[in-house]
């Protein structure tokens, strides 16, 4: 099976983009250039991750400060 965006010579990447609710992202691809969304065909909301992810955990504890 070959990849049609490579064969079509388009920047993309094929790794899954992971966004974090802090507003960064990152990438599962180690050789990733950028993580524009565009390049990838697969998102995933870090609340999404097995184990969860520690800006989730940030940010809990900030909404509890807030709330306090």
């Amino acid at each position: 099976m070959n990849c049609a965006s490579c064969e079509a010579r388009l920047d993309h990447c094929h790794g899954t983009l992971v966004q974090h609710a802090d507003g960064g992202a990152e990438c599962t691809d180690g050789g990733c250039t950028g993580p524009d969304p565009v390049r990838h065909a697969l998102l995933l909301d870090c609340a999404s991750v097995d184990g969860g992810c520690a800006c989730l955990l940030v940010e809990y504890e900030s909404e509890l400060l807030r709330a306090s």
